[in-house]
């Protein structure tokens, strides 16, 4: 029996004919991106390190330039980019948080002192002691500057140093860390600056820059 596909055909093609077609606009699905809407982006990283020139230690000072952009979700924004980013803005003002007097402030000094604060209890200046010896390291950074001590020590003296940013108080306690600072730079000129802040320190019986710095003699 000799095969044949032309039955085979014939019914592939009545099929067809008897396939209901699908009305103008009915069986249509809109067309969307594959990005989503939830903050989808390209971020394009550049960056190079500089090595700091010091004798005793190896210290990398690096910059990094980071870009991000979101990517588009909706063909409006290629056809139709001014109507789309016009409303997209009026969307965000109606929905942003109308400022209040209670609206709390941005994080300062003050705040990282807080938290500073807590960090040096943990490493060995004992509970209730971390704001003396934060308020005693403040006096000692004081009396010894630190700028030319490269990275680390241009870090120290901006963490260090209250009058380096000018930052409204939380609280009027925070002006001790101005007294303590002014009482560091009273005491560069004396024999032994470190001990004129160990007494006016007396409750903090470590030494915090011990932690990070050194003093060497000359």
């Amino acid at each position: 029996m000799k095969p044949t596909l032309r039955p085979l055909l014939l019914v592939l093609l009545a099929l067809c004919a008897a396939w209901p077609e699908p009305a103008e606009g009915r069986g249509r699905h809109a067309r969307n991106l594959i990005f989503t809407p939830t903050g989808a982006k390209v971020q394009v990283i550049m960056g190079f390190g500089i090595p700091v020139d010091l004798p005793h230690q190896a210290v990398t000072m690096g910059y990094v330039i980071k870009s991000n952009y979101l990517t588009p979700f909706n063909a409006s924004q290629y056809t139709r980019p001014l109507e789309y980013f016009s409303s997209r803005s009026a969307r965000s003002l109606a929905e942003a948080p109308v400022p209040s007097a209670t609206t709390e402030h941005l994080p300062s000094r003050w705040h990282l002192y807080n938290s500073l604060q807590v960090a040096v209890e943990q490493l060995g200046a004992g509970a209730g002691k971390g704001r003396e010896c934060l308020l005693k390291a403040v006096c000692e950074a004081a009396a010894f500057s630190m700028r030319h001590d490269g990275l680390l020590g241009e870090l120290l003296h901006v963490v260090l140093t209250p009058s380096a940013t000018r930052e409204p108080v939380l609280r009027h306690e925070d002006y001790e860390f101005h007294a303590a600072e002014r009482a560091g730079r009273q005491a560069r000129g004396a024999q032994d600056p470190v001990d004129i802040c160990a007494r006016m320190f007396g409750g903090c019986t470590t030494g915090t820059l011990d932690l990070f710095t050194r003093l060497l003699p000359f």
